[in-house]
């Protein structure tokens, strides 16, 4: 009865050895099995911006709002896994992913997805789809202009390394991957304007940014051209001035996508000084620089003006409009994702010249620069040149 039992055991015993060992070893033969993958984010970073208009000069942070993840094989370009930072895990900079597919060899993340595309997005099935997916300028101009809702980008490749978990099998295969999130538009930053060559005083009446790019796939250039209707074709003649120059409307002017009615509210709207608030429009990088265009409305300097007939003469509305920006005093060929460039920011000024006035944007019959400030995601400025 003793042998018997002995036996019994010693033969249970040997069927759970055979058992955990077929466990053990279809873990380690699956594409699935030990394989860890720990997706880092850079920690949010703090950058000196301008607000838009309202707000002043503010310590602005990259405000994460949503992360996806898309797991690739790169040989085939599919997506094998897709994934969502939770908010505990965005606030914590990491995310720890268990039995990943040995075939994953690379890792996008984008955040800031705007919400009406988000299950778009999300149900993208390769790297090609993701790389040619096509935000729209709207979607990335929307909101106070700020920094924390718009989309950012980032990729990386998987790398092996030391779980720091001790809780874990030392024999599983576990890789890190750090994304650094840029940005998939230039900021543009316009500040205030100044009396320039032969004019007296100046107001700035609206901003429009024009020559943009609707999509970041950049398929439609967006451009206005001179006399088209919404730019109401004459605005020195709306209204009839009398000193001094009263309140503009441009209840009359189109309103593109990009467009502010300007502030000029003490307190309240852009000054000309150290603090000085902002209009901010976000563009995608492109060698098809965006045009600043300005309404302006002011007094001539004398010798500017001929009143011998009018003495309304002095006063003007009309238009600048700037196709070239200049950092330290060398032309810019491109403008680039992930970059502000600040225009007339602080007590720098956009200086309004009296022969650079026209009666409708984009006539073409000047080039005009602007010297810029740009840095990495924090800023770059410019101020305007005729060339």
């Amino acid at each position: 009865m003793k042998k018997t039992l002995f036996l019994t055991f010693t033969i249970i015993a040997a069927l759970m050895l055979g058992l955990s060992s077929c466990v053990k070893d279809a873990k380690t033969d699956s594409s699935k099995g030990d394989n860890v993958l720990v997706i880092k984010l850079p920690k949010a970073a703090t950058r000196a911006i301008e607000d838009q208009v309202a707000g002043g000069a503010i310590a602005d942070v990259d405000v994460i709002s949503n992360v996806e993840i898309f797991l690739i094989n790169t040989s085939s370009g599919a997506v094998v896994d897709q994934a969502s930072f939770t908010s505990d895990e965005i606030k914590a900079g990491y995310k720890r992913i268990e039995q990943v597919d040995a075939a994953v060899s690379k890792v996008v993340a984008i955040a800031n997805i705007p919400n009406g595309v988000l299950a778009t997005v999300k149900a993208l099935a390769s790297y090609t789809a993701i790389k040619g997916y096509d935000f729209t300028s709207a979607s990335q101009n929307a909101g106070l202009g700020e920094i924390d809702d718009k989309t950012m980008m980032g990729e990386g490749t998987p790398v092996s390394a030391t779980d720091p978990d001790p809780a874990h099998d030392a024999t599983h295969t576990y890789k890190e991957v750090n994304i650094d999130l840029d940005a998939i538009t230039a900021r543009f930053e316009i500040g205030a304007v100044k009396p320039g060559v032969g004019v007296a005083s100046v107001e700035l009446v609206g901003v429009w940014i024009n020559n943009f790019y609707t999509g970041s796939q950049k398929t439609t250039l967006q451009l206005y051209p001179a006399y088209d209707p919404m730019w109401n074709t004459t605005p020195s003649a709306t209204p009839n001035y009398t000193a001094p120059v009263g309140a503009v409307s441009v209840a009359t002017y189109g309103y593109p996508e990009y467009y502010d009615a300007a502030n000029n509210t003490a307190g309240t709207g852009v000054t000309l000084n150290a603090s000085s608030k902002v209009y901010a429009y976000h563009v995608f990088p492109s060698s098809d620089l965006p045009h600043l265009i300005l309404l302006v409305k002011g007094e001539y300097d004398d010798g500017y003006f001929d009143d011998t007939i009018d003495p309304a003469e002095k006063y003007f509305l009309k238009w600048v409009t700037f196709t070239n920006y200049k950092e330290n005093g060398v032309s810019i060929g491109q403008v680039s994702a992930n970059y502000i460039y600040k225009v007339g920011v602080g007590a720098t000024g956009i200086a309004i010249n009296a022969g650079d006035l026209t009666e409708t944007p984009e006539l073409g019959q000047f080039d005009l620069g602007i010297n810029l400030t740009i840095t990495p995601w924090t800023a770059k400025t410019v101020t305007p040149e005729v060339q």
